[in-house]
């Protein structure tokens, strides 16, 4: 049964991936190894970093999907296509940008790489919703009121919530302004391919997305 979830979940993910690099007119120069997370999975099997253990169990145990960017690995335990495709979405962004040396990066790279996952799976399954509704910058007025925010996350342990909060939030706007031809598939794809190196332009990115092209 394990094999044979497998090879589908590896069928659909690549499909997917490529409706998705069709769509967006990207070229993806490799693909994402597929791991189908059965209750007999090993994860040692895998050789990778023993931190992603407790990522592991939380997609065994609440079927979900995760896209371990350092290793370019999708473990899932479904099939759905929406879930599938945000995984997808986080490959796509990861395939061109550098790492992040500060939170401020940090934040604003995974907030990025969720709205791209979000979009994503919202071009293959419209009707997938987001949650997340609660907007904690929503009375920032100034760079120094992000900053603070982020920095009041990172301390408190609960940076990954602001960067779903965030994420989906932007990607459900994305989709509605593309779908809507407001912002074009040339627009997308050169946000996706710009490599993003600088200190703080990871974060000056995210700034433009949300309080200009998405606001």
């Amino acid at each position: 049964m394990g094999e044979s979830f497998q090879k589908k979940l590896e069928q659909k993910v690549y499909d997917i991936l490529f409706d998705l690099e069709d769509e967006l007119d990207l070229d993806v120069k490799k693909l994402p190894e597929i791991y189908y997370v059965g209750k007999n999975f090993n994860f040692y099997s895998l050789n990778i970093d023993g931190t992603h253990f407790f990522t592991f169990e939380y997609v065994k145990k609440n079927n979900i999907a995760a896209f371990l960017p350092h290793y370019s690995i999708i473990l899932s335990r479904t099939l759905n296509e929406g879930v599938l495709a945000e995984e997808n979405g986080h490959f796509l962004f990861e395939q061109f940008k550098v790492g992040a040396n500060n939170p401020a990066d940090y934040f604003a790279r995974e907030t990025l790489s969720e709205m791209i996952g979000f979009f994503s799976s919202k071009l293959v399954d419209s009707k997938r919703k987001n949650n997340l509704k609660r907007d904690s910058l929503d009375n920032s007025k100034s760079i120094k009121d992000i900053f603070d925010t982020v920095k009041l996350h990172f301390d408190s342990g609960n940076e990954e919530d602001l960067i779903h909060e965030q994420g989906y939030m932007l990607g459900e706007k994305l989709y509605h302004k593309y779908i809507s031809n407001q912002i074009s598939k040339k627009e997308i794809k050169k946000f996706i391919l710009k490599p993003l190196k600088g200190k703080f332009e990871t974060f000056y990115e995210f700034y433009n997305w949300k309080y200009h092209i998405l606001r």
